[in-house]
């Protein structure tokens, strides 16, 4: 067999790279287009593009690889039929692995995070070790690319607890702590900080916590004073940080004062609780019953939020979350209906999964790779129960970072 199945990295000549071939770029991400330095060639353009950038070799990571030598030695045989391109790279089974392993994450951290919280009372050392190793954890899924980007992943149970929000906020909130630019120790702080911010709301009735229609006065101003609790059980432990305990305190403050419980203002709010304040908005917003849509939870965020968030970290979000956020239901140039898993530099072609309105099965798609563009944003009102169903789009919308495939 004359092609070799590379298992391991080698360095190839730029000028052999072929579609399907999974390559490292070895150079910084700044000096590229690419969202991650590690990538699958899946067109003729990404092609072009890497071969316009002057590099000398590449990392082959994974694809089929014809050595120098055996090219010479194969020069005079007979060639064999070419591989159909399906058999070097399915980019929906790469999608599909991607998210599963991110889902995976998502869950396993929602576990870790329930443990954190049934230990905060009756053992505080063991639950700030166990959430320091969530943190860590966290970090290095954060880091394992140079350009870190979000998925849409989703817990089955029907009601959204409070160990889902948090991490989920954590995610963001490290990912945006990341882009502005704040130190690892900052970051690390962020998501201790953003894990237990909501242990407050263990000293709120259940029934006011968990309740989906409006509050009245007395149980909103019950809900309110979450963070004071959280800091009043906390702080005495001994065991968290003044950052941490910020953000447990704070992350309902905002720059404009219009936050509770203390209506600070500015400067008086830690840069890494603002972090959190505008994650945990974000959040609640995207599930939010009032929004049909994520696009229009950002989109409400954005117009209404100016104030009360540092205008350096909106444009962050917007940055990070995309002109359609994961877990935005779209209606395809192709007629079917589609979720946002994952978006990318080119926010028309994102990664989805897809279903037509009399098609019984979903799959998942690379739209970058087929060129079928995003026509429109659909409110979950407008779709068939089924097809809203399927697609995942009446289920909480959660975040995790899109695991490396």
């Amino acid at each position: 067999m004359w092609l070799l199945q590379m298992s391991n990295s080698v360095k190839i000549p730029v000028s052999d790279i072929q579609l399907g071939m999974k390559i490292k770029i070895p150079s910084a991400w700044k000096d590229h287009p690419f969202f991650r330095s590690s990538i699958r060639v899946k067109t003729a353009k990404e092609l072009h593009v890497i071969k316009g950038l002057s590099l000398p070799y590449v990392y082959l990571l994974d694809g089929h690889y014809q050595t120098q030598d055996l090219k010479r030695e194969s020069s005079t045989a007979e060639s064999p039929a070419p591989l159909p391109e399906q058999s070097i790279f399915d980019p929906s089974k790469e999608i599909k692995q991607a998210i599963q392993r991110s889902q995976k994450r998502f869950s396993f951290n929602i576990d870790e995070n329930q443990i954190i919280q049934n230990k905060m009372l009756t053992d505080p050392e063991g639950a700030y070790r166990l959430s320091t190793a969530v943190v860590e954890q966290l970090y290095q899924h954060l880091t394992e690319a140079e350009d870190t980007r979000l998925c849409s992943v989703r817990k089955p149970e029907a009601h959204r607890d409070v160990s889902q929000h948090c991490v989920s906020v954590a995610v963001i909130s490290m990912i945006l702590a990341k882009t502005i630019g704040l130190s690892e120790e900052q970051i690390r702080d962020v998501a201790q900080g953003a894990l237990i911010h909501d242990y407050g709301k263990s000293k709120v009735p259940d029934s006011i916590v968990r309740k989906t229609g409006e509050l009245t006065k007395s149980e909103k101003n019950f809900l309110n004073l979450h963070p004071t609790y959280g800091v009043n059980i906390l702080k005495p432990q001994g065991v968290w940080s003044d950052a941490v305990l910020s953000i447990v305190g704070s992350h309902h403050e905002y720059i404009d004062g219009s936050g509770f419980p203390q209506q600070l203002k500015g400067d008086q709010i830690p840069i890494t609780t603002q972090v959190v304040s505008l994650a945990n908005e974000f959040d609640i917003l995207l599930n939010d019953p009032k929004f049909s849509s994520s696009k229009l939870a950002l989109g409400y965020l954005y117009k209404y939020g100016a104030k009360r968030h540092a205008p350096e970290l909106l444009a962050a979000l917007i940055k990070i979350i995309g002109v359609f956020p994961p877990g935005t239901i779209v209606k395809l140039q192709d007629g079917s209906f589609a979720k946002v898993l994952v978006n990318k530099n080119h926010s028309n072609f994102p990664d989805v999964i897809s279903r037509t309105a009399s098609g019984k099965q979903t799959k998942m798609r690379c739209l970058e790779s087929e060129q079928v563009a995003i026509e429109s944003v659909v409110s979950k009102d407008d779709l068939e129960e089924n097809v809203l169903h399927s697609l995942g789009g009446d289920q909480a919308v959660s975040f995790y970072f899109c695991a490396e495939s």
